[in-house]
């Protein structure tokens, strides 16, 4: 679904180009009912496709960081070598 998704997207992005060119066709030629038509649907898809990259984008960034090897805090805290209970761990060498 992610690829779909994606490609879903990019098609809607192009079609809302293609809506917007066919929006100043008919205002050159004086077809004000046909030119609101084809601008309401180029807004609507460009907005629907630029939120479904987006979307895309935001899954991909999230899957990455989630694939990522990282070391939590429980992880670092057990590989110090300082012990808590002795009383060296406040002393200062000066």
């Amino acid at each position: 679904m992610k690829k779909t998704k994606f490609y879903i997207g990019l098609a809607l992005v192009i079609q809302s180009f293609a809506a917007l060119a066919s929006f100043f066709v008919f205002l050159i030629k004086k077809k004000n009912v046909l030119a609101a038509i084809s601008a309401t649907l180029g807004l609507i898809s460009g907005l629907a496709g630029s939120y479904m990259l987006y979307e895309c984008k935001t899954e991909k960034s999230l899957k990455d960081v989630e694939e990522e090897p990282g070391e939590s805090i429980s992880d670092s805290a057990l590989e110090d070598d300082v012990d808590i209970d002795s009383k060296d761990l406040f002393e200062r060498n000066d």
